[in-house]
């Protein structure tokens, strides 16, 4: 129960980072929309229950929403958070990184060039922060285990190690098509193969319409990839649960399709009814 209760108060903290970061980029209607959405994804029921979901999302997104708002201190802080609660959350130093470059412009000519690349290198230090939660990981491996790396020999039960994700593609249409007829192929291999085409299709559309800022549109790739490359992919739709930049970037395109936007809601509140 505590755990159950401490996920979903985490998730509606997340949502809150998550409105204010799509609204400061696109408006009011479409973050209403994109918390939505992420509400409503079929997997989300992950963010009430005692895993990790909920407290990766709200960690995730404000990294993200103060890489954004440039505060560095303060994505430090939610970086480390993000880092440790799942080995994922390291990717966050990719806006990161991305967003400073942006607000400095160490290329750019003009007589303060090596002013702004002196502050570049001093808030540096924040976004590699992150790396610290990584660290405490490792360490807290250590002091259970006596071997820093022990997580991967627990993976092994499993079956998970790292395998490029043209080859989880590869094994995941294998499986659907030896399954496509089973309980065990609807509820794993069908969203897993769909949802990576669909996921894929919306960062693509974003990146051709220019729908959003390079930051968020390769931290959104390096996510979709990341999670994808996993020998034993079973919970592929719990772990995009946490692609928020695909949530926002289908309600920006949403915003002026309402008809859309609700066939979407509808379709996905059937599909979180089915699959919890």
């Amino acid at each position: 129960l505590a755990g159950s209760l401490f996920s979903t108060v985490c998730f509606a903290w997340g949502c809150c980072f998550f409105y204010k970061l799509a609204c400061g980029l696109y408006g009011d209607r479409t973050a209403r929309y994109a918390v939505m959405f992420a509400a409503l994804y079929p997997f989300s029921f992950f963010f009430g229950s005692s895993m990790t979901e909920g407290l990766f999302f709200l960690t995730m997104i404000a990294a993200v929403y103060y890489a954004m708002r440039h505060k560095w201190l303060c994505f430090a802080v939610w970086g480390i958070l993000a880092a440790l609660t799942r080995m994922t959350g390291v990717l966050v130093m990719i806006p990161a990184f991305l967003e400073l470059i942006q607000q400095y412009r160490p290329f750019a000519k003009g007589p303060d060039r090596v002013l702004r690349v002196k502050k570049i290198l001093r808030n540096m230090v924040f976004v590699l922060f992150p790396l610290l939660g990584t660290l405490a990981y490792l360490l807290l491996n250590q002091v259970v285990d006596h071997d820093p790396f022990a997580f991967l020999k627990h993976q092994e039960h499993w079956h998970q190690r790292f395998m490029w994700f043209t080859e989880v593609l590869g094994y995941v249409w294998d499986y659907l098509l030896a399954n496509y007829n089973t309980a065990f192929g609807l509820s794993v291999w069908y969203p897993t193969l769909i949802l990576f085409v669909l996921f894929f299709v919306i960062l693509l559309y974003a990146v051709i319409r220019k729908r959003t800022r390079s930051s968020l549109l390769l931290y959104a790739l390096a996510y979709l990839l990341v999670n994808y490359s996993l020998s034993w992919l079973l919970s592929a739709g719990r772990y995009l649960s946490g692609g928020f930049v695909f949530f926002m970037l289908t309600a920006a395109w949403a915003k002026k399709r309402p008809d859309a936007a609700n066939v979407i809601l509808a379709a996905e509140a059937i599909l979180l009814t089915v699959y919890m």
